[in-house]
């Protein structure tokens, strides 16, 4: 295994913890809500749909990684509007910073970042070839007959597959 799937693993693993840290966060303020004792002036209902959105959230990013990018982009497109809203309020009429609305913020935008940047990545891609590979790969796939040019062990495997399929028909 590269250490590129390893960091890449953990990474996963930290976005999903950050966004179990938000469910959380989100449970606990829908019930002191419902207690009568909110927090904030959120409503209850919001406070549960997001401990929905952060728990598939984490879900999705642990086991289809490569599918998280667009449910990540919709979300940070949402928290701009509103986290954003509530530092720059807070900065400006307050003078203060907002720094929960704030770490939510970069956590979002940084975990959708990582997922745009690795949006074509699969637990496969432990198998796939580097970028500094690609052309060496691509001269063995042309030589090879074989179409997979992400996976240089399934090439050589088509290969030798091929030339024992030909010495037994001889």
């Amino acid at each position: 295994m590269s250490s590129v799937s390893v960091t890449m693993k953990w990474t996963c693993r930290f976005i999903a913890a950050g966004f179990c840290l938000g469910a959380a966060f989100h449970a606990a303020s829908a019930l002191a809500a419902l207690a009568g004792h909110p927090w904030s002036d959120t409503p209850a209902w919001r406070h549960v749909l997001f401990v929905v959105v952060d728990g598939a959230l984490a879900i999705l990013v642990l086991l289809r990684p490569a599918a998280a990018w667009l449910p990540l982009l919709l979300l940070l497109g949402q928290q701009s509007s509103t986290h954003g809203r509530d530092v720059w309020v807070a900065w400006r009429q307050q003078g203060r910073i907002a720094w929960l609305s704030l770490g939510t913020l970069l956590f979002v935008a940084a975990s959708t970042a990582i997922a745009v940047a690795n949006r074509r990545r699969t637990p496969r891609d432990v198998n796939r070839i580097s970028p500094a590979q690609a052309p060496d790969a691509d001269r063995r796939a042309r030589t090879s007959g074989s179409s997979d040019l992400r996976c240089p062990a399934g090439a050589e495997a088509a290969t030798a597959s091929r030339k024992h399929a030909g010495q037994r028909q001889s």
